[in-house]
Parts: C-alpha cells; structure tokens; sequence
C-alpha cells in the first residue's frame, strides 16, 4: 500500500485472513464496497489483510489524521 491512506478524509480497512473462514469477513466487505459502491474520491477502502498494525502505526506518526476511521 502507497501513502494514499494518508490523504483521504475517510478510511475503511478490512482487516483479515480469507484463508480462516469468518476471519476474512473485512476482506470481504471490501471486495463488496468496491464493487457495488460509488465511493466518493475523498473514501479511501482497502483489504489490509493482517497488516494493520503497521498502517495504524503510520497513521498514528501521520501529520493529518483521517476524519473517520472504520477497521
């Protein structure tokens, strides 16, 4: 993941390994987000896997902070 997420207003990250069953329902969320949602270009949703703890690190590091921040 660049450094976009840390220019978007908003933020949705699904967090998850699809390989444990419901462990990937924030995969899941966002493949279903970005192909049945017209997001606006200030929402940025991604699939972070199991690598949000680095991506909150950054974000905690991060000179702007997101409006809204859904994990």
């Amino acid at each position: 993941m660049g450094s976009e997420f840390l220019e978007k207003a908003v933020l949705v990250f699904g967090c998850g390994n699809i390989l444990f069953g419901d462990d990937g329902f924030g995969p899941a969320v966002v493949e279903y987000l970005q192909k049945h949602v017209d997001l606006p270009p200030e929402v940025l949703v991604q699939d972070v896997g199991t690598s949000i703890r680095e991506i909150l690190f950054d974000l905690a590091l991060a000179a702007a902070k997101p409006r809204l921040l859904i994990i």
